[in-house]
């Protein structure tokens, strides 16, 4: 691949990987994300000549040569880190699975079991929309790119989540039988803010990653700067 020259390349940020949220000391919630979707286009990415950032939740991914990789745990943690770096970027990938809910009181010591019938009821609350809340600070300075894994109704979810949250891009994965995670391949979507719509049958994250950065390329160098 053909990296990009110096003086245009983008400094590209992405999230990757789950986020986790305790309920106690030992325990807490997370989901089956593994990473492979972010680091595949941070891989793609800084093979292309960009400068290349990811904000990554727990994962058991090396990090690509010439990669930066800032790791963190909760959602909030991720927000925070995205915030004080996308100031120095020009596009944010949002390829995390941001764990949706966290415990609305974690417990300070570990909750023990005491019989068989030992019940604890869990009371969660949603944690904050990071892409959101980013898009809603920075405007229309930066591209942003969103990802969208739907059960069903997989282009209409991901269309109103692209309104609602303004986005340049959005990557929409519908799951299927053993879920999008891991090294699978799987069917991508991916729709533009004028909800014009590419699809891709059961390809590799690594051939879609490639397809997300030469639209975001293309919407990043013919956007006045």
């Amino acid at each position: 691949m053909k990296p990009v020259a110096p003086q245009r390349a983008l400094r590209v940020l992405i999230s990757a990987g789950p986020t986790i949220e305790p309920i106690d000391p030992v325990r807490y919630l997370s989901n089956r994300s593994e990473g492979v979707m972010g680091y595949e286009i941070a891989r793609s990415s800084v093979r292309r000549g960009h400068v290349t950032t990811v904000v990554s939740g727990p994962v058991r991914i090396a990090p690509p040569v010439g990669v930066k990789v800032y790791p963190v745990e909760t959602a909030d943690q991720m927000k925070q880190e995205l915030f004080r770096l996308l100031r120095t970027h020009d596009c944010l990938i949002m390829a995390a699975a941001v764990c949706d809910f966290r415990a609305k009181k974690i417990s300070r010591t570990k909750l023990k079991k005491t019989g068989r019938r030992t019940a604890y009821t869990l009371e969660l609350i949603a944690t904050e929309d990071i892409l959101g809340f980013l898009k809603g600070h920075y405007g229309d300075s930066k591209i942003f790119v969103g990802f969208s894994l739907e059960s069903h109704d997989v282009r209409r979810a991901s269309l109103q989540k692209l309104r609602r949250k303004k986005l340049d891009l959005i990557v929409a994965n519908p799951i299927k039988r053993g879920g999008p995670f891991g090294k699978v391949k799987n069917d991508f979507y991916i729709i533009d803010g004028a909800r014009r719509e590419t699809s891709y049958r059961a390809i590799s994250k690594s051939r879609a990653a490639q397809l997300l950065l030469d639209k975001v390329e293309g919407l990043w160098y013919g956007k006045p700067r």
